[in-house]
């Protein structure tokens, strides 16, 4: 996994690595396989050099750019985005894949990560600016719209989140039709046989999580 491919530039998906222990090295290569430009905060390089990943963008503070060079020099090129503080790392990298045409992310983090305020935060940073987030087995979005259907496999665990409010969600191809969710609060179930699954209505704060990869 020495290298990635690239199409058309911002065809693809970019993929941020916020954290080092969010991915395991087969993870990242099943996402690797659909070419993204591999985005990296300092934190996982270390991780990712000793996997032999190219990285295209790597997120840093200033004061760490002229130390950390010398061991971009086999991943030439490689651009240097800087920030002030690491909470900036996910604002930085969206206006850098906003200047360069692309037109969504995915974001690799470890699972503390995954509570209201913070999704809440990556939802009012992205607006229509479509956004996955990728936590070691899991992967989620912000939903939006009238409803959200997804095939799943029976078995398939999933979860939701409302980041904002108190909110009750109607539901088909699950275990009950109705769910009364507090904000903050997540609600776990699994699909219970292969089929369609609807979630309505798709309103603002909700986030739908789905198991991905096997434990």
């Amino acid at each position: 996994m020495s290298s990635h491919h690239f199409v058309k530039e911002g065809q693809e998906p970019a993929l941020l690595c916020l954290d080092p222990q969010a991915l395991s090295y087969e993870h990242l290569g099943a996402l690797l396989a659909w070419v993204p430009v591999l985005m990296a905060d300092i934190r996982c390089l270390d991780t990712l050099l000793d996997w032999q990943v190219k990285v295209d963008v790597l997120l840093c503070r200033e004061e760490e750019r002229e130390a950390v060079m010398p061991r971009l020099v086999e991943q030439a090129p490689v651009s240097i985005l800087c920030y002030q503080r690491p909470e900036e790392a996910l604002a930085s990298s969206l206006l850098y894949l906003r200047a360069k045409q692309h037109d969504s992310l995915t974001v690799a983090v470890e699972p503390w990560r995954l509570e209201a305020a913070w999704l809440q935060g990556v939802a009012m940073l992205a607006g229509e600016f479509p956004i996955t987030v990728y936590s070691r087995l899991e992967k989620g979005f912000a939903c939006s719209g009238n409803k959200l259907e997804k095939w799943l496999a029976a078995g398939t665990r999933i979860r939701l989140l409302s980041t904002l409010h108190v909110m009750d969600v109607h539901a088909k191809g699950l275990p009950s039709e109705q769910y009364s969710m507090q904000a903050g609060e997540w609600l776990e179930l699994e699909a219970p046989q292969d089929g369609k699954v609807s979630i309505m209505p798709a309103q603002e704060g909700l986030w739908f999580f789905e198991e991905v990869f096997a434990p």
